[in-house]
């Protein structure tokens, strides 16, 4: 059984440990993976801290299109992503495939928001000496983030946490 290696700085790496990713219905091993350390999750933070600070200043526009370009890929590998979540989870084929659905669909929302997340304006003249004044509220890209998500969605809950960041 080939092992999978995982991504880091846009290469494939592997390490000297693997994991047996385990069909919790059938006990069957569905494929080897390799572990990641610290010194792989330093790397990979080094490297992401990096990307941070010239993606910060991304126009709205190649945002949109990236989560659009992210959506159509997901699209295009639809069924191997359902199947590969339903030899992971151990969940029907017809929930794997809804779930890969809502994936893209949060994806091509995100692109849709990207376009308009403008922030507010709010008054703030409710007490007096501050009568015609009022404050703008702009959202700001702070960093790179951590997401944790669980097994049982593994696609669509990525896309919740992925999608809102970029």
């Amino acid at each position: 059984m080939e092992k999978e290696k995982f991504l880091i700085k846009n290469e494939f790496v592997s390490s000297e440990e693997t994991v047996s990713i385990i069909n919790p219905y059938s006990s069957e091993i569905v494929r080897q993976v390799y572990k990641t350390n610290s010194e792989h999750i330093d790397t990979s933070l080094d490297y992401l801290t990096n990307i941070f600070k010239k993606y910060k200043k991304t126009p709205a526009y190649l945002k949109a299109d990236l989560l659009n370009v992210i959506a159509k890929k997901i699209e295009q590998k639809k069924e191997d992503l359902a199947y590969i979540i339903t030899l992971e989870t151990g969940k029907p084929i017809k929930l794997s495939r809804i779930e890969v659905d809502r994936a893209i669909f949060t994806f091509r929302t995100g692109a849709e928001e990207a376009r308009r997340i403008d922030g507010e304006t709010i008054q703030l003249d409710q007490l007096k000496g501050s009568e015609g004044k009022f404050g703008i509220i702009r959202r700001f890209p702070i960093g790179v983030i951590l997401a944790i998500t669980p097994w049982n969605f593994p696609i669509n809950l990525v896309a919740h946490k992925i999608s809102p960041a970029l």
